[in-house]
């Protein structure tokens, strides 16, 4: 077996399926997990939470929460927290907040995002992540 198969083969072991998961289990990993891997890097592990199904907050690193900020203008924006421009899908784009020198993000429908929401996001954040 050459070094690239066991690679591979590791990879797939590695690989969550997100269908198998219970909700604590899913908590348990977002909670847990390293924002260094890959898998759960920054706007990776943004995008895998979403597309589990639960799309519940998740932590970012600062470089991809000012990436996001800076590459386009945002949507919406009041300070720390903001919509940006560039959706997933059709209305779906992603909300990033700054909590206690933490970055935070989530996918929402830009018709539920509210600017004026930002203490309620935090409050979610902070319930979610036990801060």
């Amino acid at each position: 077996m050459t070094n690239q198969t066991k690679n591979n083969t590791q990879t797939e072991k590695n690989e969550l399926n997100t269908e198998s998961l219970t909700i604590n289990e899913h908590l348990k990993n977002q909670l847990n997990r390293n924002i260094e891997e890959w898998m759960y890097s920054g706007l990776y592990g943004l995008d895998f939470n979403f597309y589990s199904g639960l799309n519940l907050w998740t932590e970012i690193k600062e470089s991809d929460y000012w990436y996001m900020l800076e590459c386009m203008p945002p949507l919406k924006f009041d300070g720390s927290n903001f919509l940006v421009c560039e959706p997933l899908t059709y209305k779906t784009h992603a909300c990033l907040i700054k909590v206690n020198d933490r970055f935070f993000g989530k996918y929402m429908n830009i018709e539920e995002y509210n600017i004026n929401s930002y203490s309620e996001y935090i409050k979610e954040v902070k319930l979610q992540y036990n801060i």
